[in-house]
């Protein structure tokens, strides 16, 4: 009788996500419990956090910020700026082994409209950072999303995601030129990092704004304050890993692709103009950009920029080609269907990655490596302040030799 032969060995990841051989975790990581205290009257870079774990695959990283503060108006008196709770941070970076920053952000609220617009699990951009969810009948007490704070509140807490990659419905793996290496798309995350090793090196970078002072702009720090006020904040992080337990060998790993997940900001002056060209900060495959407005002049301590202060906002690629020629109502109008929800004041943004069918696809990327001169094309419904500036912020596929 015949017997069945045993195949010699089994293809690279042909296992991976296998019932009983893929194992998700969300495990506490390093830097978990992780306190630091800030300042009032100047920024604050956080030292001591330790590197990552360099044990199995992961997806991103999650913080939560636990703000303890003691507000003291005395004769004076405290504000919470338009980007309260979020600018608390200041710049967040997180290097891949120096090869690319997944992340590098100017500011706390870049971190938070990145996540708005790609949170880790799709699902969750309809709770604009744990903001909007909803109750059944007799609910118990909410500890994620206490949103309704106040310039009296003296207990913030922030959940902040670091993405190692993303999650794809449909992708195409491309050349560096653009040209497809695949005939059909594949679900696919994008990319896995591989964290087992003695030289995966992988730390956080935190800065912390200033608390607010008399003379600070609202952009600076999350307050603002006046005569004798003072403000003292101690933060305690909670980190966790999100990925799976280390594989086996070949046939159990998640592919890796050459094309690395990055989000990443650039500031540009907007300085007495009524129209602006803001061009994309990096090369790659761009799937979303957003533009945040603000004036530091007004009112004295700052605010953003309405969007209704915007008449015409055109994404253009190529020698003129419009990708969106839109006004912000336009911009607004898409957001809104694609997502869910509103973006805070002065914020527009465009997502090239969530499909008419609600998959986050490469397909419809503008791509740097084989279109020139994407840009962001603002016009103004009059002259900016000489102080005023827009932040570019790009989620995009950057191509990494491994």
């Amino acid at each position: 009788m015949a017997t069945a032969t045993q195949p010699t060995s089994v293809a690279p990841a042909s296992l991976y996500g296998a019932p009983g051989i893929t194992r998700p975790i969300e495990l506490k990581e390093n830097n978990d419990t992780a306190s630091v205290t800030l300042a009032q009257a100047s920024a604050t870079s956080q030292t001591g956090l330790q590197p990552f774990k360099q044990t199995d695959v992961i997806y991103g990283w999650q913080v939560e910020m636990s703000h303890a503060l003691t507000l003291t108006p005395g004769t004076g008196a405290i504000t919470v700026s338009p980007y309260f709770p979020d600018n608390f941070l200041g710049q967040v970076q997180l290097n891949m082994q120096n090869q690319f920053s997944t992340i590098n952000v100017e500011s706390g609220i870049d971190l938070a409209l990145f996540q708005t617009i790609r949170p880790m699990r799709k699902a969750d951009r309809r709770n604009a950072l744990y903001t909007t969810t909803s109750s059944l009948y007799n609910p118990q007490t909410d500890q994620v999303s206490l949103s309704t704070y106040t310039n009296a509140s003296t207990s913030v807490l922030r959940r902040y995601e670091l993405p190692a990659g993303l999650w794809m419905d449909q992708y195409f793996e491309l050349a560096p030129d653009g040209t497809p290496l695949t005939a059909a798309p594949l679900r696919a995350f994008v990319s896995p990092q591989y964290m087992a090793g003695t030289a995966r090196i992988v730390t956080p970078i935190l800065n912390f704004n200033l608390l607010g002072t008399t003379t600070s702009k609202a952009d600076q720090g999350p307050y603002t304050v006046t005569g004798n006020a003072t403000v003292a904040d101690v933060v305690t992080e909670n980190w966790r890993r999100h990925g799976i337990y280390q594989p086996q060998g070949a046939a159990d790993s998640p592919p890796v692709f050459n094309w690395q997940y990055v989000r990443q900001t650039k500031r540009i002056s907007l300085s007495g103009v009524s129209t602006a060209q803001l061009l994309a900060p990096i090369n790659g495959q761009i799937l979303a950009v957003y533009v945040r407005l603000f004036d530091p002049s007004s009112g004295g301590v700052g605010a953003p920029i309405a969007i209704s202060a915007v008449s015409e906002c055109d994404v253009q690629y190529g020698s003129g080609l419009f990708r969106f020629q839109d006004t912000s109502t336009d911009a607004q109008a898409r957001y809104i269907a694609q997502h869910g929800t509103l973006l805070p004041s002065g914020v527009l943004a465009w997502d090239f990655a969530l499909d008419d069918q609600d998959n986050i696809t490469n397909r419809y990327a503008l791509n740097t490596m084989n279109t020139s001169g994407i840009q962001v094309n603002l016009t103004f419904t009059g002259t900016q302040s000489s102080t005023a500036y827009a932040v570019i912020g790009v989620e995009a596929l950057q191509y990494v030799e491994l």
